[in-house]
């Protein structure tokens, strides 16, 4: 998996990025926060590999402010320690404090007997692990209560069969034909279900939310996902002994309530978008509202310019007409 992350070739969440903001797209940074949507995708696509990604911890994780000056303590120890500078706990401790700007009220006394009681045996563990994710127990067990309440109710999109096959985290790798300009691409659907008996495939997303899955659709353009991803199959069952007369039906994401309010719903996506989400356009979204789209072609020829001239600052329009048209 840490070699699909760190391909070079375009995927689909660096176009839908772009689609913000060049420069959102080029820093390429991610929230450090927890997700326990990808421990759940982990436990449900990538099982095997649980605990090669995430160390459990056992005991009390520090609560909140507490917890992120325990966590910068942590970022400040592997930096002195990479860089093999003398390691001193109490005065990471207090340049942690500062940097958090933890409770100015207490003395440095104070901080450090707080912090060795209630921080101390979560830090240790953490720098022990520190080439994994750091989860709690509560959170693994909300996780894997999650992941099995969704193989409960979609057992056929996590239990293969004589006849059907599924593969789990396909990591896809192609080429998209740019006018001529070959630009190398990436995918990682979550499920690719081959049906043999109907000779169809599948392609499956799994998506953990706590308020209201469609809107999150819309909120984080799921739509390119499930186009990009319908794209990269296409190109990888060329390159693999799937017959030719199989078809491609449909691509669904697969959502979790988080808080068991709403259930867990399967979701199909729309194909009368497909002309739109390649070439751009408006289309309606839940809430009757008109969205503008630039398409997945204009994209990836922005996501070409950007790269040729090294240039993230700007919007693509902007550079290429010196005005953006609204």
């Amino acid at each position: 998996m840490s070699t699909y992350r760190e391909h070079p070739s375009l995927s689909q969440s660096f176009l839908k990025s772009l689609e913000g903001h060049p420069k959102y797209a080029s820093t390429g940074k991610k929230s450090k926060a927890f997700d326990i949507g990808n421990l759940v995708d982990t436990l449900l696509t990538d099982n095997d590999n649980f605990y090669n990604i995430y160390a459990v911890y056992e005991g009390n994780v520090p609560t909140e402010k507490m917890k992120l000056l325990a966590d910068r303590f942590v970022e400040i120890a592997l930096f002195t320690k990479s860089n093999g500078e003398a390691y001193y706990p109490d005065n990471i401790v207090l340049q942690a404090r500062a940097d958090v700007q933890y409770d100015s009220r207490l003395s440095a006394a104070t901080i450090l007997k707080k912090f060795a009681e209630d921080a101390s045996d979560y830090t240790d563990f953490c720098i022990a692990n520190c080439d994994k994710q750091v989860v709690s127990t509560q959170d693994n067990i909300l996780a894997r209560q999650l992941a099995n309440s969704c193989k409960q109710d979609f057992p056929d999109w996590f239990i293969p069969t004589d006849y059907v096959e599924i593969m789990f985290q396909q990591e896809l790798y192609f080429e998209y034909d740019l006018n001529g300009i070959p630009i190398e691409c990436k995918a990682l659907p979550d499920i690719i279900r081959v049906d043999h008996i109907n000779k169809t495939i599948e392609i499956a997303d799994v998506k953990t939310y706590a308020d209201d899955f469609v809107d999150n659709y819309w909120k984080y353009r799921y739509y390119y996902q499930a186009e990009y991803y319908l794209y990269a199959v296409v190109q990888f069952l060329n390159d693999v002994n799937i017959p030719k007369d199989y078809t491609i039906k449909d691509f669904y994401f697969i959502t979790i309530d988080k808080s068991g309010f709403k259930g867990n719903l399967l979701y199909k996506h729309n194909s009368n978008y497909r002309t739109t989400l390649w070439s751009g356009g408006r289309i309606y979204d839940n809430k009757g509202r008109y969205i503008k789209l630039k398409g997945l072609k204009q994209l990836i020829k922005e996501y070409y310019y950007h790269s040729s001239t090294g240039n993230w600052d700007y919007p693509y329009e902007y550079l290429t007409k010196n005005y953006i048209l609204l």
